[in-house]
């Protein structure tokens, strides 16, 4: 049971490191399940109508659903509209 604990602590504690990382620089704001709205984004690395992906500097958003748009994307801010039915964190720093 103790590396069970262990594991929980440093899952908790990597969670955390993410959110600081995270709000330091990226905002997120959804709006029922039809519009998200992103600062802080640098790069849409794809797009299509069930899933897009954007990059942040020390993480990634995966957000899926049915017909997602995303609008331009202008000093770090877009907005996806559609139906968002998933939302994902994908921490880059696992794989530097």
């Amino acid at each position: 049971m103790r590396g069970g604990k262990k594991k929980l602590s440093n899952l908790v504690n990597r969670f955390e490191s993410i959110m600081s990382d995270m709000t330091s620089d990226v905002q997120i704001e959804i709006h029922s399940n039809r519009l998200m709205l992103i600062s802080g984004c640098r790069k849409l690395t794809e797009y299509n109508t069930n899933n897009v992906k954007l990059l942040f500097k020390k993480m990634s958003l995966e957000i899926e659903g049915k017909d997602l748009v995303p609008e331009s994307l202008i000093n770090g801010q877009m907005a996806v509209r559609g139906i968002i039915e998933a939302v994902r964190y994908i921490d880059d720093q696992k794989t530097c």
